[in-house]
């Protein structure tokens, strides 16, 4: 999903194929994740020129006169890249289908997060929610773009296929509670992890004891 950064015969980044599609072709909505990127319920669509604005900022930089030796401000537009794009945020639903007797996903948005870092001294200071994409949508879209298949390179594969095929590693950081609370809010650190290795636990067993032996 992160490679290529650049596109090459044919190929392109997960961001890359989600950010064309918002700008250029208007084929994707993007959803505002709120003020605190904490709404993953697709309630707020944003333009595509709300989501260029996001895209792109504005950097100051001072350069040296090199005629009168002073120093002289200068605004240079820095646009966020695919390389800027570390995690992907997905929304699933996990639910039990009686008809084939088996647990199934469904997954119903995915969310590019970008690293975030500090102006000043560039240390990283966590992710950064742009916007959520409804998957369902997207699949029109990521079914037509191919990604590189590092065990053959003659059998290519689509975003659709990674995702429906679930060939991506991935962590728990929120399950449906009461609170609406992420893990991270209650749990910190090893015991984070612990907690999303819990509640995966949960899920196997859940479907475990549907069987009996």
């Amino acid at each position: 999903m992160f490679y290529p950064e650049k596109p090459v015969q044919g190929r392109k980044s997960l961001f890359d194929v989600i950010k064309e599609s918002i700008l250029n072709d208007g084929t994707l909505t993007a959803y505002d994740p709120g003020p605190l990127g904490d709404d993953d319920m697709f309630t707020k669509r944003m333009t595509p020129d709300e989501v260029r604005a996001l895209l792109s900022k504005i950097d100051t930089v001072y350069t040296e006169n090199l005629l009168t030796g002073a120093m002289e401000m200068q605004l240079v537009p820095m646009d966020i890249r695919s390389a800027d794009i570390k995690w992907y945020e997905i929304k699933e639903e996990w639910f039990f289908d009686r008809q084939r007797s088996v647990m199934e996903v469904r997954v119903i948005g995915i969310c590019p997060m970008m690293a975030v870092t500090d102006e000043l001294t560039g240390e990283y200071r966590g992710l950064k929610r742009l916007f959520w994409i409804y998957y369902p949508e997207a699949r029109y879209v990521f079914v037509k773009s191919e990604v590189f298949n590092r065990g053959n390179d003659v059998e290519r594969r689509t975003y659709e296929d990674i995702i429906w095929k679930r060939q991506f590693g991935s962590y728990i950081v929120k399950m449906n509670n009461v609170y609406d609370r992420t893990i991270i809010q209650y749990k910190r650190g090893l015991d984070a992890l612990l907690e999303a290795e819990e509640l995966k636990k949960e899920i196997f067993n859940m479907e475990h004891d549907l069987w009996s032996y």
